[in-house]
């Protein structure tokens, strides 16, 4: 979830109505590896901006919603729900426009919590619009002729494009799950340069022989940190890995440096270094090269 500034100049004694973009992508491999969806829907902002002048951006506020679902979660706590909440603490002036590129950016529930999404901005008296699709920009009000039955309609194509996607990756799912059992591991690839892979940072895998290899410099650290853990707690590992300028090697979060955090999830507590692989809530043992020994682990 972020909520940030963009530079913008509004000059107080204007009369003037207000807009602010909500931008969102599902994924955090969306936001690190592509940003192109995000762009678009910056850009499609800028243009929307363009062709209404009678709006100008909210004091420079943007909210957006990266590596977050449109199922729910970005309106319990994403910053769509920063927006309401501040909306509702008289943050956000009345008549403001919510501007995204389309419904399946605001949400992807079932029409009936779509539209009582909706209703619930329109109640705190800001307005709606949509960049893409039937509506071309036009800003959304409650009493427009037509516009619940319209809503209606693309909350509903929504909500199926987001049930299609859950049983194509629920389908995939299956299909890996059967490849696991059978000691088929194809469907994984060797790591990419600034590409996030689905298994650990001290692990790459080898397509020609069907298996993971360790990456030595990596899988050095995990040893040495189950080797610190004897002697001092977490807090103090990351504040020594810190002092030697030794960096979060991590595919995941934004630290530089390892935190406790990551300490623990990451190394400690995760029976990858045992060469387990927790597959869907089923655990395969040496699927990868063990790091340390079960007598390390339980210490």
């Amino acid at each position: 979830m972020v909520f940030s500034p963009v530079k913008t100049s509004i000059s107080e004694s204007e009369e003037i109505k207000f807009a602010v973009s909500y931008i969102r992508v599902s994924t955090q491999q969306q936001t690190l590896e592509n940003k192109s969806g995000i762009d678009r829907q910056d850009y499609e902002y800028i243009d929307w901006l363009a062709t209404h002048p009678d709006y100008k951006n909210l004091d420079g506020v943007q909210f957006r919603d990266l590596g977050i679902s449109g199922r729910g979660t970005n309106r319990k706590s994403g910053a769509l729900a920063l927006f309401i909440s501040k909306a509702k603490k008289g943050e956000i002036p009345a008549g403001t426009c919510l501007v995204c590129s389309d419904m399946s950016r605001l949400t992807r529930d079932e029409p009936y919590k779509g539209i009582k999404l909706i209703q619930e901005i329109w109640d705190l008296g800001l307005t709606i619009a949509f960049t893409e699709g039937r509506w071309r920009g036009d800003v959304l009000k409650e009493k427009d002729r037509g516009v619940f039955g319209q809503l209606e309609s693309a909350l509903d194509r929504a909500s199926f494009e987001w049930e299609k996607l859950q049983k194509r990756v629920l389908g995939y799912h299956a299909k890996t799950l059967k490849k696991m059992e059978a000691g088929d591991l194809s469907f994984f690839k060797p790591r990419k340069k600034g590409k996030k892979a689905n298994y650990n940072f001290w692990l790459d895998f080898d397509p020609s022989s069907n298996t993971f290899f360790l990456i030595k410099e990596k899988a050095d650290l995990v040893k040495r940190i189950f080797t610190m853990a004897e002697t001092m707690g977490m807090k103090k590992i990351a504040y020594t890995l810190k002092q030697e300028g030794i960096k979060n090697p991590c595919d995941w979060g934004k630290a530089k440096y390892l935190t406790r955090a990551v300490i623990e999830e990451s190394i400690l507590r995760c029976r990858s270094v045992l060469g387990e692989r927790n597959h869907l809530g089923v655990v395969f043992k040496d699927t990868y090269p063990p790091v340390i020994t079960p007598e390390q682990f339980d210490l």
